[in-house]
């Protein structure tokens, strides 16, 4: 992808649709509590954070997912996850210029 500045411009947008709209799903998901639709939620985003290079944002991703009392922890953890979410936006924002 680093020499095909075509693609990682592709790559990059797409793992912005991807933050956005699992920001978006995972608040719907949290207002109705439903807590199967948020570990799906968490395990993609996990995936697209992965693979975009946004470890932090991926090891949240993970702890929240596999954790046994994600019920008790989800309102503090998807503070810190939507701020870790901003920190990749940002940080791809300055990639591609805009």
């Amino acid at each position: 992808a680093g020499d095909d500045p075509a693609f990682l411009t592709f790559f990059l947008d797409l793992v912005v649709r991807e933050i956005k709209g699992s920001r978006k799903q995972l608040k719907e998901a949290i207002d109705t509590n439903d807590i199967v639709r948020i570990k799906e939620l968490l395990h993609k985003l996990r995936g697209t954070s992965s693979t975009a290079g946004l470890i932090k944002l991926a090891q949240m991703t993970k702890d929240l997912e596999i954790s046994p009392t994600i019920e008790t922890d989800l309102a503090i953890a998807f503070v810190a996850i939507e701020q870790e979410m901003d920190i990749g936006l940002e940080l791809i924002a300055k990639i591609l210029n805009k």
